[in-house]
């Protein structure tokens, strides 16, 4: 009698049964408890270096803001133009601490408090600082605040103790919040005697809170001093050795005195010993040095916690020694059974992964070359019988036909629009060309200043509408019409593209090589120009300007276009720069920027290598290299 043949549930069912009981009958609990116990170890280690230098950088970033918030409150002008960039330094510091706390949150649950109680303040945030720009937060209440928000960060790095992994690692927790806690009070003292100090009243509760933390701070790092070993405390004694801490010091007691007489509305103040922007310098500096023994006693504590981890993997892998023994008696029982679909999972594996690395991308090739497919042809045969095995295979062999034949029918789709694409943009390029045509016509015969004045408008309307057709080609995969026989001298070139941008007497030319472009580039190297000086003037103010200048060397020409505009975030000009260097296909790129992608088409045509950078008036400094096959000293006729 024929034995029918079992299913691939059915095998797997026998596979698995024989070794988990007899893995459960060994004692897999135990060895599943000292495998956990070693990975959280390990995890924590990690989760805590990788949150380190986020959670410096969040602290350093909300003290920032705090300080020039106080200050610009309690009247210091200096402080109110440092406004903007402290708090763009808090915003992408908030986005690191909400990370931080959620790496925190992996490793101890019971953190999640403190990330609901830093959502609730952070989304305060906007409230406070238009209470601070208006000038209707008082000074008290912008202390609490950023405190509130502070402490809710300190408290999570202290609950962090709560999942270490032994008692030691615990007590190394604790020294280190404690040092963390100094370094926040010091840093509180330090914005509040600044704010006290600028301001021309106080109070006591202000001279008091002051006087608070002042003595908070000293205290505890003396005390933290006492307790730790020799190795620290020879650091925080060289810290307490620095002439800034003694610059702190002195400053701060007189900045004690003169807060305790205004309370009392007294006149005759004391003289700081230094000025200002000493104090805050000395204060700057051993705020920065406090947290740098946090950051070392926390590589110390991690360091700890990870020899910790180490050692409880090994007593994991003796136990798992012993287990494996037990288990290849199963195993091998497994195997008899699972051998043969094994084998055949193997073949479909091999044939799924020649389809997928190898004929299909052939076939998407063949389509990127316009190159004509059958999709009949070319579907995949793949023939597994008709059990589970066979009914996954078969499923695949329908998903990746069906694939094909949308390929297939989405070329064709863009290649027709593609077509349509091109014709409509050489229609619009014609009627405009025309347009110009008739337009210098009128230029020619007009002598009325006034209506001269209008038709320059309209010519120069014109020619950026032709700019705009010829994007149309360029995306589109076309050549535009304007050629040029002649090498152009490279002043006359950019002198071009500014012509054609929308506000160009805003753009000033610096001097430039003396050198002329072969006329093949020309046309193409005027309208990446004019891309670039067009964006640069768009996005910067109205009464700023921007300067393009060059330099020639070796390479070729580097035209550098600069503006005084809002400028980019880091990720984006990476973005950007990215696609300068490899334009994509602008079907796919998912992006709406049209002349971005018109001119990292324009740069690929010519190996014409474009960056993008932060610029030192804070705007964009777009660097533009032309290659030196491109450039030639005298105008000379281009072949042919």
């Amino acid at each position: 009698m024929r034995i029918p043949r079992l299913g691939v549930r059915a095998r797997v069912l026998a596979v698995a049964l024989v070794p988990s009981v007899a893995v459960l009958l060994v004692g897999s609990g135990t060895v599943a408890s000292l495998v956990s116990e070693a990975d959280f170890a390990a995890e924590w280690a990690t989760q805590m270096q990788q949150t380190l230098p986020q959670t410096v950088q969040v602290i350093g970033a909300i003290q920032g803001e705090r300080l020039v918030t106080m200050a610009h409150l309690a009247g210091d002008r200096a402080a109110t133009a440092r406004l903007a960039s402290a708090r763009a330094a808090m915003d992408v510091a908030i986005r690191k601490a909400f990370e931080v706390q959620e790496a925190i949150n992996t490793i101890d649950p019971g953190a999640r408090m403190q990330n609901d109680a830093f959502n609730q303040l952070t989304e305060v945030l906007v409230t406070v600082r238009a209470g601070a720009d208006a000038g209707a937060l008082p000074l008290d209440d912008a202390y609490r605040f950023y405190n509130g928000i502070l402490d809710t960060i300190l408290d999570g790095t202290a609950n962090a103790r709560n999942a270490t992994p032994d008692a030691e690692v615990a007590v190394q927790i604790a020294d280190g919040v404690r040092l963390l806690r100094a370094a926040e009070s010091m840093s509180r003292g330090n914005a509040l005697g600044y704010a006290l100090d600028t301001a021309t009243t106080a109070t006591t509760a202000n001279a008091a809170e002051l006087t608070r933390q002042a003595g908070y701070y000293r205290t505890e790092l003396a005390a933290f001093t006492r307790d730790i070993d020799e190795r620290d405390r020879t650091r925080t004694t060289e810290l307490m050795a620095t002439p800034a801490w003694q610059v702190l010091e002195a400053t701060e007691r007189a900045a004690l005195t003169r807060a305790a007489l205004r309370a009392t509305e007294a006149d005759d103040l004391p003289a700081l010993p230094v000025t200002p922007q000493e104090w805050q310098v000395a204060a700057a500096d051993v705020s920065e040095r406090i947290l740098n023994l946090w950051v070392t006693q926390s590589h110390d504590t991690q360091a700890l916690a990870t020899a910790n981890a180490d050692v409880t993997e090994r007593n994991s892998r003796l136990a798992a020694a012993a287990m494996l023994t037990v288990s290849l008696l199963a195993l091998g029982v497994s195997l008899l059974l699972a051998n043969r679909i094994l084998r055949r999972l193997r073949r479909l594996r091999a044939e799924t992964l020649e389809l997928a690395d190898h004929r299909l991308p052939e076939v998407m090739q063949q389509l990127g070359a316009d190159r004509t497919v059958d999709p009949a042809t070319v579907a995949p045969r793949l023939d597994f019988g008709s059990d589970e095995i066979g009914q996954v295979a078969s499923a695949f062999e329908r998903a990746a036909a069906s694939a094909m034949r949308a390929a297939v029918a989405e070329r064709r789709t863009r290649e027709g629009v593609r077509t349509v694409f091109l014709h409509m943009a050489r229609r619009s390029q014609v009627v405009v060309h025309r347009q110009l045509e008739l337009l210098d016509d009128a230029e020619r015969a007009q002598e009325d200043p006034e209506l001269l004045g209008t038709l320059f408008k309209l010519d120069h309307l014109a020619t950026r509408e032709r700019r705009n057709a010829e994007n149309l080609i360029v995306l589109g995969g076309g050549q535009v019409g304007r050629r040029w026989r002649h090498a152009v001298a490279l002043i006359d070139l950019v002198r071009s593209a500014v012509g054609e941008t929308l506000d160009y007497s805003r753009v000033r030319v610096a001097r430039l090589p003396e050198l002329h472009i072969i006329g093949g580039a020309v046309a193409d190297l005027v309208h990446l120009l004019a891309e670039l000086t067009d964006n640069a003037v768009t996005f910067s103010p109205p009464q700023s300007r921007v300067e393009i200048s060059g330099t020639a060397d070796s390479r070729g020409v580097l035209l550098v276009i600069e503006d005084q505009g809002t400028g980019m975030m880091p990720a984006d000009i990476v973005r950007v720069n990215a696609t300068l260097a490899n334009p994509p296909d602008f079907g796919t790129a998912g992006d709406s920027r049209l002349g971005l992608f018109v001119v990292a088409r324009l740069a690929a045509r010519h190996d014409i290598e474009i960056e993008l950078g932060e610029s030192v008036y804070g705007g964009i400094r777009a660097t533009v290299l032309i290659p030196a096959r491109l450039a030639v000293s005298e105008p000379v006729p281009m072949r042919g």
